[in-house]
């Protein structure tokens, strides 16, 4: 939608974090997405209220807080390394290439 193609770098993240069945909508056809749509697609977690958003945010904090954060954050990395490799590459890629 903005005539350019997007970075591969940033490609990496959308595959990493939307749905693989809606990438081609989502990316290449530069659909726009109603917020429940968005959390189908997979560029948000949740939808809710503005009258209620700061306190789901409170709770999310509270409970994130009470796990462990060096377990969180090696899980994390557990799960995600794959697409943080990939990022790193083809952002490596991007600056060799410019």
């Amino acid at each position: 939608a903005i005539s350019r193609p997007i970075p591969l770098c940033l490609m990496e993240l959308a595959r990493e974090r939307l749905d693989p069945r809606r990438m081609t909508e989502a990316v290449i056809q530069a659909a726009l997405f109603a917020p429940d749509s968005a959390c189908d697609v997979g560029y948000l977690d949740f939808v809710v209220e503005q009258d209620i958003l700061m306190d789901k945010a409170t709770e999310t904090a509270q409970y994130l807080a009470k796990l462990s954060g060096q377990a969180y954050a090696k899980n994390k990395w557990s799960l995600r390394r794959t697409a943080y490799e990939a990022y790193d590459r083809a952002r490596s890629i991007e600056t060799r290439n410019r």
